[in-house]
């Protein structure tokens, strides 16, 4: 059966329309959000408890970002913190005021804040929660990893 002049021109559009869209998500050229968050929280204790969390995170493909969010923003506040895995001790002496013991990766991400962006290699990383010296009281805290890449999907938020 022959086609037509003008049902070739609709199929060649519609080809081309279908492979670029398949290329621009292939090709990494989708805009930069958030896709994946790793929540850590619960309660420290009073007075000068502190709580670290491990966590596995991938380099998806080099493009990723990583920020940390502290998400409570009322109460005694503590802050959020991204170090190597092999961090046993974060400060030595009051919080804060001290100078930290290990490498900082992100922090600190002080209450109802979010740290600045930065592109993590593939491996475990320990989420530290350090409340301030001054607290009196048991605190909550729930801090968020944030993962952000270029993938073509809807964002979390």
């Amino acid at each position: 059966m022959p086609v037509s002049r003008g049902g070739c021109r609709v199929a060649l559009l519609a080809l081309f329309v279908v492979v670029s869209l398949l290329a621009s998500c292939g090709g990494g050229n989708c805009s930069l959000g958030l896709h994946e968050k790793f929540p850590v929280h619960g309660t420290l204790q009073c007075c000068g408890g502190v709580f670290h969390e491990d966590i596995a995170v991938s380099d998806r493909g080099g493009s990723a970002e990583f920020d940390l969010f502290n998400t409570l923003d009322s109460g005694p506040p503590s802050d959020g913190f991204l170090v190597p895995q092999s961090c046993e001790k974060l400060f030595d002496g009051p919080y804060p005021g001290s100078r930290p013991l290990c490498d900082v990766l992100l922090g600190p991400a002080t209450p109802g804040l979010a740290t600045a962006h930065v592109k993590l290699k593939t491996g475990v990383y320990r989420v530290w929660i350090q409340p301030y010296s001054s607290n009196t009281a048991a605190t909550d805290f729930w801090v968020e990893l944030g993962a952000w890449d270029h993938r073509c999907m809807s964002p979390l938020i």
